[in-house]
Order: structure tokens, then sequence, then C-alpha cells
């Protein structure tokens, strides 16, 4: 039954989609496409067990099995958003957020090796709303955040900016680098002095 046969391989999360061909007399061939990691989870389950599972620009989670630990060490910890229920399933709205990630590998890849965990506390996966904002975690600034319905290029290469200006000032440590604001940001040093620019 090639159609159960489908179905019973595109029951593994990792797996995207899958084609199953009947080619006579007697072989199969079967397609398999694959999810592309864009975040990694910590889930702890009732029993206290601790996993990390991969999450899918689609919002899928799974197991990621075969990957090279260097590629899943690349990927931020994601911090979910939390239903009104308490639950943080189903992820919403992680292609906006995998857009974020991607622009910022390619385009800013320093700025964006630092990011170890991308919290969506703020983030519905609803960009119609107002105030949907990802942040991301870093050592060298530790709340950076962007408006998810806002030009990603604009925000990241205002981020650019203010990071070098600030480290040609003397390296200032930052709290938080609000970057959604329409036409500023706003920057709140560790001495508590906040800045626009």
């Amino acid at each position: 039954d090639i159609f159960a046969l489908k179905q019973q391989i595109e029951s593994n999360g990792q797996i995207k989609s899958a084609t199953v061909e009947r080619i006579f007399p007697g072989d199969l061939k079967i397609v398999v496409q694959e999810h592309a990691p864009t975040l990694r989870m910590a889930i702890q389950y009732d029993s206290g067990e601790k996993l990390v599972r991969i999450v899918a620009r689609d919002g899928s989670v799974y197991d990621g099995v075969g990957y090279k630990n260097s590629t899943l060490q690349r990927l931020p910890y994601l911090l979910p958003y939390q239903h009104l229920d308490g639950s943080y399933f189903p992820l919403k709205g992680i292609a906006r957020v995998a857009e974020l990630l991607e622009y910022a590998r390619n385009n800013y890849p320093k700025i964006f090796a630092s990011w170890q965990v991308i919290a969506l506390t703020h983030y519905s996966g609803d960009i119609e709303l107002p105030g949907q904002v990802i942040e991301a975690r870093s050592p060298l600034v530790p709340r950076i955040i962007f408006s998810a319905n806002q030009d990603y290029g604009k925000q990241l290469d205002r981020l650019k900016y203010i990071m070098e200006y600030i480290k040609q000032r003397g390296n200032q440590s930052i709290e938080r680098i609000d970057l959604s604001l329409s036409d500023s940001a706003a920057v709140q040093f560790s001495s508590g002095r906040v800045g626009s620019y």
C-alpha cells in the first residue's frame, strides 16, 4: 500500500514530504524531503527527562537525526511564546523568525554567531497584531528587540551601526537595543543611561 507507506514515512517529524512510486514489476521509488533545522528547543517532559529538539521553519518539532553536531551548535535556542492556556504548542509564525535568522546569518554573520537564544515571549506568530517583537539574546547585548512586521534589513543595518558607534566610543556595556521603533532605536546601557540612535 504505497499510500500507507507515504503516510508512515511522513509521520516522522523530520520528513517534510515524501513521494512513493511503484515501478513495475517489483520496485518502489521513494523520494523524501527533510525539514531544514532553524532553531533548537530544550524540552523537559513530565518524567523530568530533558531533551533538545529541532524546530523547522514551519514550526514542526523533531528529533534531528543525522545532523552534524557543528550544525546544531550554530542554531540558537528557542524560548517559545506561551499561549493563553499555558501551552507552547503549536509554534506559530516560525517562518517569519526564520527570515530574520537567515538574513542575519547571510548578511551579518558575526552578529548572528553571537545569538544564543531567540525569545518569542512577545511574538504570538501573528504579525498583524501590534507590538509583535522577536528578541535575540547574546553575550554582547543581552536583549536585541526586532519588530516582526518591519523590514529586517533596515533593523539589522541600524544594529550594526549602533554597535560600531558604541565600540568607537569606548565600548560601553549595553543591556538592551530596541530596534522595533519606527525611525530610531532605543539603547539602554548598563549604567542606566538611555540613548536614541
